[in-house]
């Protein structure tokens, strides 16, 4: 979803829309800022909370709550502001430089201011950014404390965070340019009530703009309007302003717009940028941390940390690059080593008067969350073949937890592992506390009642045989009778029967 609102860009005095903004004078000039009014399309990232990355687009929006009354509630905010960027960011330090409370008031109301007054701010509605790049070292360094020897090599940054008091947010949101859309020549510095340093735009079409419609009090613009490291057209400005919702002002009921924006200075934990030079040749090495990662994240468990690198040789002669390699050491005191970190074996000529193309190195990190110290070096031979060692990079990182992903695969491999160890446990307590059962005999089947029948002819019981003759082959059962009369001792029933009666009619006889 977007909008159309009004902004008001720098223009020439000649413009025929052009009314002055008497607030600011260009630097270059002298004379009070133009501006006219153009009609832009703001897009709205309601549905993309916690998912813009500041490095990417030059600010981020959150969800992240807070007191916001009480006595003395706008010094409290603001310490636990700069507690939570420090968190958010990585960074070692966070310092508000000053924070502002706008309350709109009508311009019809009699109370409405008609000249500056620090103690009844309005919203800002001209494009501008809070700080420029010759501005914000001073800031930074004020803030920070830092003498101007101790600032050079050091990452700072000016960060805003912007929250509604009161909301939903319907009268005067405020709007931010993606800073991958501004270039350094669309900047005009001027000098405003505030001090020299201010930055404003000129109308160009290529700007994209954006806001969080209906903002609540609970949520937060965080953006970006100064880097040590980078230049205007390198993200490292934010343009913003606070614009009129026309259309929904005359349909919506709204209450006007209250807001409180903390301004700070932010050191980085690390020097971004970190480049050495060899005592004996003419060689140089820059390493830093990628556009993505400004802050020196490190994230523990796995090897995908990056930094890149890049070699320079000046010297006559042509040189071999053989590895990159580094350690951790203690970030303070005695700053003792604490473990190796990847090595990076390397086969890269570099021809003398050119540099090296972009050397990705990927490191691995295993420490305790916090800050610690990191040394990387680089190796080389010389046309020798002599083993030469520079020092690209000495600085503190601070050592993260990865976010969680459910679907990494050493992760599920794990689960998978843990898995089958607890199942291995679980059968083997199963198997040794439950007793296995006892083996014991059959139990023998009750013989089956006899079923008194009546003999028929030919059956066992009525041949006095206890078998059938039925199924028995013929020449079986004569072989067996003559097998019978053959033996002397034995005789059959009906021989022994006769016999039987022929003695006794024998002895009757004699008698």
């Amino acid at each position: 979803m977007s909008t159309k609102a009004i902004l008001n860009f720098v223009v020439d005095e000649t413009h025929p829309k052009a009314f002055p903004h008497s607030f600011c004078t260009v630097v270059a000039t002298g004379k009070t800022l133009q501006v006219a009014p153009y009609e832009v399309e703001i897009e709205d990232v309601r549905d993309r909370i916690g998912k813009i990355d500041i490095d990417e687009m030059g600010f981020a929006v959150e969800k992240v709550p807070a007191v916001l009354e009480g006595e003395g509630w706008e010094d409290k905010y603001t310490k636990q502001t700069c507690e939570w960027l420090r968190s958010y960011l990585g960074a070692k330090r966070v310092v508000c430089h000053n924070y502002q409370v706008r309350r709109r008031i009508k311009e019809d109301d009699p109370d409405h201011p008609k000249e500056f007054d620090p103690a009844k701010l309005q919203p800002a509605t001209v494009v501008h950014v809070d700080s420029s790049q010759g501005r914000g070292p001073f800031r930074c360094s004020t803030a920070l404390g830092l003498k101007e020897e101790e600032f050079a090599g050091k990452r700072c940054a000016v960060i805003n965070v912007w929250r509604p008091l009161r909301g939903p947010v319907i009268d005067s949101p405020l709007t931010v340019c993606d800073t991958r859309t501004v270039d350094e020549s669309d900047i005009t510095i001027t000098t405003d009530v505030y001090g020299p340093g201010c930055s404003e735009l000129l109308l160009v079409d290529r700007f994209r703009w954006y806001y969080l419609k209906n903002q609540m009090p609970d949520e937060i613009l965080i953006l970006r309007n100064y880097d040590s490291t980078r230049g205007v057209n390198q993200s490292g400005v934010t343009p913003h302003s606070a614009f009129m919702d026309e259309k929904r002002m005359k349909t919506e009921p709204f209450e006007l717009r209250q807001s409180i924006e903390v301004r700070s200075a932010v050191l980085a934990s690390f020097s971004l940028v970190s480049a050495a030079k060899d005592s004996g040749l003419d060689v140089s090495v820059n390493m830093k941390f990628p556009d993505n990662n400004p802050f020196g994240r490190v994230s523990n468990g796995h090897s995908n940390n990056l930094l890149h690198v890049k070699v320079a040789n000046h010297a006559g002669e042509e040189i071999t690059l053989t590895r990159v390699f580094g350690a951790y050491r203690e970030a303070e005191g005695r700053q003792r080593a604490l473990r190796n970190t990847t090595t990076l074996p390397l086969r890269q000529s570099v021809l003398p008067g050119l540099a090296s193309p972009l050397i990705p190195y990927k490191f691995h990190s295993e420490n305790r969350i916090g800050e610690v110290g990191l040394r990387v070096w680089i190796e080389y031979l010389d046309a020798a073949k002599k083993p030469r060692t520079i020092l690209g990079y000495d600085g503190n990182v601070t050592i993260v937890e990865p976010p969680v992903n459910w679907f990494d695969l050493q992760l599920l491999s794990v689960y998978a592992f843990l898995a089958a160890f607890f199942a291995f446990l679980a059968y083997t307590a199963y198997n040794y506390f439950t007793p296995a059962p006892v083996k014991g005999k059959r139990p023998r089947r009750a013989p089956a009642p006899a079923t008194p029948s009546t003999p028929t002819a030919g059956t066992p019981a009525e041949s006095g045989k206890s078998y059938e003759e039925d199924w028995i082959p013929e020449h079986v059962l004569r072989s067996r009778k003559n097998l019978v009369k053959d033996s002397p001792g034995a005789t059959s029933g009906e021989e022994s029967e006769g016999g039987t009666r022929r003695r006794s009619g024998r002895k009757s006889s004699r008698k």
